[in-house]
């Protein structure tokens, strides 16, 4: 048990030596009281009744006993009952004493790592968001790694600086705010100490894998960044260092949401989202992502997942309502939809061609990828990361909102292929080059956070129907997001009587809803 103890992932230690040398001194030390427990007691015979005898013990333990005192059992009598008893006794005392011994030297040793902990220079890091946020010597080690400090080069929002300037913030800051969050809320659940340290880990790790320009990239691959953070992870040098104090496969589970840790990290209300709406809106200037986080974390309960208390839903409706507007406002702003569009065709050209290869774009960063998009021999990728160096970005010029369609689901149900064929039948309609038309839908509006089970009188519900303002929210998803058509501002007047619904089957119209305002919207882009 001792020696489980001291390796025990919780237990923090300078170096392997000191510990085993800890766990050699411990075996020793418990190996004198248990013989010196038997060899110093001396019989004694007096008229058939026995005296009680002190048994000096060396200070052996910061709470040690000075005298220990213990039966001794008969040399003769002729009560075997009485015989019996004593031994009994005996027996007992000397146990009781050893696992007192026992408790003592793991208080010691719990004393001393902690003392040791406590001795320890704290390091923090100074974030825009949270302020100081302490670090263990572990974790700087980890964020110390080629794979870790590569994410300083990775931005959050891909290319949203081109429309929001402030937006630099990177995965590296995400990273360690998301670890921030799930140590309060593995504190507020009142997680066991290596529960709590696995927690920072996973979340510090979570987004490892994302490729440049985050998922602006990862758009173009096969597989999602939680599957390339597991192998950057598992199969590179990082999990030498990992496998140190953790178990690799623990963290990848809450990584992708597994487990009944995973929800933390990955699930409807996590510690990411939380972080990446306040960490946007921050760097953004847009007001909408601003959320009351510590009020979210004071009514999570751990249970078949995370659970919201009924006094929490206030909070959790001002998460849902600050994602509505930042959807439109930040993550699929018109704008944004181009920039993205457009560096996803040239990298897609790319890959296809070789010069980069997919599945090790995890190793470089957006300075690797745009320095080699400047430099390869592909013209049209050339002219384009070029419009994206000077801002020289194509422009809309027909737009449909879904909410104009009895049916806005379907709209998410068109193939690649047929937008591809769409683009293809314009340019050459309208004599633009097929390369330079772009056919853009809005990302599904996809919103987690109202699948939160909430607890109200012992009873769970789904957070959609306790809260009127989520289930508007529900049906309101579709106001927003819109279908649009994209060509060089050169080009824009050809396409002044452009009829989408000839060139793609799109769902029915709803001739019926009022959409004034939403036409006042548009008129304000």
């Amino acid at each position: 048990n001792l020696i489980k103890l001291s390796n025990k992932k919780s237990v923090i230690m300078k170096d392997s030596i000191k510990a085993n040398l800890v766990v050699f001194l411990i075996i020793a030390i418990i190996s004198f009281v248990i013989s010196s427990a038997f060899a110093n007691v001396t019989i004694h015979e007096e008229n058939d009744s026995y005296k009680l005898i002190q048994i000096e013990k060396e200070k052996f333990t910061p709470n040690h006993v000075d005298k220990v005192p213990v039966y001794t059992p008969p040399v003769k009598s002729n009560n075997t009952t009485l015989n019996n008893t004593i031994l009994e006794n005996y027996t007992n005392n000397i146990s009781n004493k050893i696992n007192n011994t026992y408790n003592s030297i793991n208080d010691t040793i719990k004393n001393y790592l902690e003392w040791q902990k406590m001795g320890e220079k704290k390091k923090f890091i100074r974030d825009s968001v949270y302020g100081d946020i302490e670090l263990s010597s572990f974790e700087v080690k980890i964020m110390d790694t080629p794979q870790f400090q590569r994410l300083r080069r990775i931005k959050q929002l891909g290319l949203i600086s081109l429309i929001y300037p402030g937006a630099t913030h990177t995965r590296f800051e995400h990273s360690v705010g998301t670890m921030n969050l799930g140590s309060k809320l593995a504190k507020k659940l009142e997680l066991e100490n290596d529960e709590q340290d696995l927690i920072r880990i996973s979340a510090l790790l979570h987004d490892i894998g994302h490729g440049p320009f985050s998922h602006v990239s990862e758009g173009v691959l096969s597989v999602k960044h939680e599957e390339l953070t597991k192998y950057v992870i598992k199969h590179t040098s990082l999990r030498d260092l990992v496998d140190e104090k953790f178990d690799v496969n623990e963290i990848t589970d809450i990584i992708t949401g597994k487990g009944y840790l995973g929800p933390i990290v990955s699930g409807e209300l996590d510690v990411d989202r939380m972080d990446y709406l306040l960490r946007d809106s921050h760097n953004t200037g847009v007001a909408y992502g601003i959320i009351d986080y510590e009020r979210i974390i004071s009514n999570l309960k751990l249970e078949d997942g995370l659970v919201l208390d009924i006094k929490g839903v206030q909070a959790a409706e001002g998460a849902l309502v600050s994602r509505y507007f930042m959807y439109p406002s930040v993550y699929q702003h018109h704008t944004t939809r181009i920039v993205n569009s457009m560096f996803q065709r040239s990298l897609k050209q790319i890959l296809n061609e070789g010069i980069l290869d997919k599945n090790t774009l995890y190793k470089y960063d957006e300075a690797d990828v745009v320095s080699i998009m400047r430099r390869c021999d592909n013209s049209y990728v050339n002219d384009i990361i070029s419009r994206l160096d000077n801002r020289n970005l194509l422009k809309r010029v027909k737009t449909i909102r879904l909410d104009n369609f009895k049916f806005p689901e379907k709209m998410y149900k068109i193939k690649t292929s047929e937008l591809k064929r769409a683009e293809e039948e314009i340019s050459e309609d309208f004599g633009i080059d097929k390369d330079y038309v772009f056919i853009n839908i809005a990302e599904y509006p996809r919103f987690d956070e109202m699948k939160t089970q909430v607890n109200r009188d012992g009873k769970l519900y789904p957070l959609t129907e306790i809260s009127n303002i989520v289930s508007a929210l529900s049906k309101a998803r579709f106001n927003i997001p819109d279908i649009s058509v994209y060509v060089p501002k050169k080009d824009k007047n050809k396409l002044d009587k452009l009829k989408l619904e000839h060139y793609i089957d799109l769902p029915e119209i709803d001739k019926e809803k009022f959409h004034g305002i939403h036409y006042d919207q548009i008129k304000l882009f």
